[in-house]
């Protein structure tokens, strides 16, 4: 019956790949779903077969990875090491969590049920992050012809000095970047309080 749990994994990692590559039929909501229903039904069987599901963190590990080898120019820039930072700090609390109730779960004591779901629960969510992430990097990389834009809207940021800042100015070169297609688009800027 082992066998079941690996074909699951064999079926998300394919689908992960089919996301990852950019086929425009997989990056959808459902598809999403599917991807994310896989590794609970794989993390399910593991918890009812009370064993650790070695496959599933493997694939895990391998969709870190490549999605870290997709963006790897995020390794060259401030705002993404901070990023990474701010990631890996949840991620890490995360693992922690799981494998401390993964571990208290293997205790010969009458709650191991309890920390046994509590730990399928910690490695569900660093799952379903992964595959999140995976998909907004497929659906941010999507190139489909888009109708063209009535209006370019700017979120303001708080600036407290004479620079904007970095989360505005990537918002003003985005919408520079979209206006230059688009050149026949109006742009509207929010904000604006103060001298």
């Amino acid at each position: 019956m082992i066998f079941l749990p690996i074909v699951l994994c064999m079926m998300s990692f394919f689908l992960f790949l089919a996301i990852y590559f950019g086929i425009s039929q997989v990056i959808q909501l459902n598809i999403y779903i599917l991807h994310v229903c896989l590794g609970f039904a794989v993390i399910l069987y593991h918890v009812m077969t009370q064993t650790v599901p070695y496959d599933l963190i493997i694939l895990l590990l391998v969709q870190v990875v490549l999605l870290h080898v997709k963006h790897r120019s995020l390794n060259d820039q401030a705002v993404g090491l901070r990023f990474y930072g701010r990631l890996y700090r949840i991620v890490g609390w995360a693992i922690l969590f799981t494998v401390a109730t993964r571990y208290i779960s293997m205790m010969p004591i009458g709650l191991n049920v309890i920390f046994a779901w509590l730990s399928a629960i910690g490695l569900s969510a660093l799952y379903a992050l992964s595959c999140f992430v995976a998909m907004v990097s497929a659906y941010n990389d999507k190139s489909e012809s888009v109708r063209p834009a009535d209006i370019f809207l700017i979120l303001g940021a708080g600036i407290y000095t004479e620079q904007v800042t970095p989360m505005l100015a990537a918002r003003l070169d985005k919408t520079l970047a979209l206006w230059r297609r688009q050149p026949q688009t109006q742009i509207l800027v929010s904000g604006g309080q103060g001298p």
